[in-house]
């Protein structure tokens, strides 16, 4: 995702393991299973939902809010204007991100970038830029 777009903001579908960062004004969903997500939201507009349950982001003192859920199995959702997710571990992910940003791809998978050819993650770590939609 590429920071300061404008527009609509573009889409990524990222599926795989190891560890995936973005920041930015985004939503992510989708689903993980044995890895650990941490959101922070710098805002105060950022939420996470796990399954059915929304996940309280609490203040540690310095103005940003955070949650961490370990091994949560199943669906998510991200939502903010000024948020960092983190999704990490040795389990799976699939998940979808729209909005604009950074992203940064660490691992093994694939990835597609406004609906176009999907792409493995290379085998060193990738920024991950992304497009507005046209």
């Amino acid at each position: 995702m590429k920071a300061g777009s404008v527009g609509a903001g573009g889409q990524i579908d990222i599926e795989g393991s190891g560890r995936v960062r973005l920041n930015g004004s985004f939503m992510t969903w989708g689903t993980v299973q044995g890895m650990t997500i941490k959101v922070t939201d710098q805002r105060g507009d950022g939420m996470l939902r796990v399954g059915a349950a929304c996940v309280p982001l609490r203040s540690s003192g310095g103005g940003a809010r955070t949650a961490t859920v370990r091994s949560p199995s199943g669906r998510f959702v991200v939502d903010g204007t000024s948020v960092r997710v983190e999704i990490s571990g040795r389990g799976s992910l699939a998940i979808a991100v729209t909005g604009s940003g950074t992203g940064l791809l660490n691992g093994v998978g694939t990835f597609t970038v406004n609906n176009g050819n999907p792409q493995s993650w290379p085998l060193k770590p990738i920024d991950l830029a992304l497009a507005p939609t046209k």
